[in-house]
């Protein structure tokens, strides 16, 4: 009898172990909320990319939440920490305080703000983006590629994330010519197709002759503009060479997909601790891209080699560029 019992209990310590390896593999659940369409070629892209790959790469349960206003962000935050979920990430630099706030309610859920500021706590982190870099090899770009001396940068909001892609523009841009005139406007809009093309559309009859935007997909009819008139663009965020194989000279690529594994890697080693997160040039997190290279062949040779010597200067920190984000300069 007595070798039977033990024979149960040994059955029973395994069956108990078992349960808890299989509640060890339960996949983590995910969420993302993004501030329009998911798949917008754009800002969201990079951010549905990244959701794509913990779902291919780590088989979590995943949810999508598509063109969320600041306004109702908040409801869905609470939703998820209600609904247990593991890591929430909000894909907006003004989603940031609402998820700190919500966040102290749910204390076994993660929350991830790409590009939040001055949001940070114990299950809040910030992962952020070196996209001043980027930014300061196309201010280059632009100032040597414009005949008039009168460039564009068209931004959605004012704030640290937007600041430091202007700044990092600007600075470049008077590095390599002090009286070029940096024209800077705002969107105050992720998703209004319509201000974008209109500023652009002034801006060109003003002399402007080469944009640029970080304005989510509120900027691409800014591009469409410049195309239009047959004039250089950049993009941002994603290769936007779709926009225009002929006037696209290049485009800030932003690898969230690096910073949002990144995230999930340290929930699950549990290193997440609530604290800022860059990444940049060095990190393959920010890039310049065209097609399967950096820039459009219409791009003079010798300026080419320039930008990428320029880019390797980033990459090892021999030149650090950090945009001021908490001071617009101009």
């Amino acid at each position: 009898m007595k070798k039977v019992l033990s024979v149960l209990l040994c059955l029973a310590l395994l069956l108990a172990c078992s349960s808890l390896a299989l509640a060890d593999d339960k996949p983590l659940k995910v969420a993302l909320i993004v501030t329009g369409k998911a798949q917008d070629g754009g800002w969201n892209q990079c951010a549905y990319d990244g959701l794509q790959l913990l779902i291919n790469k780590y088989n979590v349960e995943y949810s999508l939440v598509e063109d969320v206003a600041v306004s109702d962000v908040e409801a869905h935050l609470i939703s998820y920490g209600n609904d247990g979920y593991d890591i929430v990430f909000g894909h907006s630099q003004q989603y940031g305080e609402y998820m700190l706030d919500v966040a102290e309610m749910f204390p076994d859920t993660k929350y991830v703000a790409i590009e939040g500021t001055d949001c940070n706590g114990a299950n809040m982190g910030s992962y952020q983006l070196k996209c001043a870099e980027t930014a300061y090899v196309i201010g280059t770009l632009a100032a040597k590629t414009s005949a008039n001396q009168k460039i564009l940068i068209v931004s959605s909001f004012p704030g640290p994330s937007m600041n430091k892609i202007v700044n990092g523009y600007y600075e470049a841009a008077k590095a390599t010519n002090p009286d070029i005139d940096v024209l800077v406007q705002y969107t105050n809009s992720y998703t209004d197709l319509t201000v974008a093309k209109e500023i652009a559309e002034n801006a060109i009859n003003n002399g402007v002759d080469f944009i640029y935007h970080c304005a989510n997909a509120a900027g691409d009819p800014a591009l469409v503009a410049g195309a239009e008139h047959k004039l250089p663009v950049v993009g941002d965020s994603y290769d936007q060479s779709w926009i225009s194989a002929e006037y696209v000279l290049t485009s800030a690529q932003y690898n969230v997909d690096k910073l949002m594994e990144k995230a999930y890697n340290d929930v699950i080693n549990g290193t997440f601790d609530g604290s800022v997160v860059e990444g940049g040039m060095a990190d393959g997190v920010v890039a310049l891209v065209y097609g399967d290279t950096v820039f459009n062949p219409s791009v003079p040779a010798e300026l080419q080699a320039e930008l990428n010597d320029m880019i390797a200067k980033i990459t090892n920190g021999e030149l650090v560029i950090t945009g001021n984000p908490n001071d617009l300069i101009q």
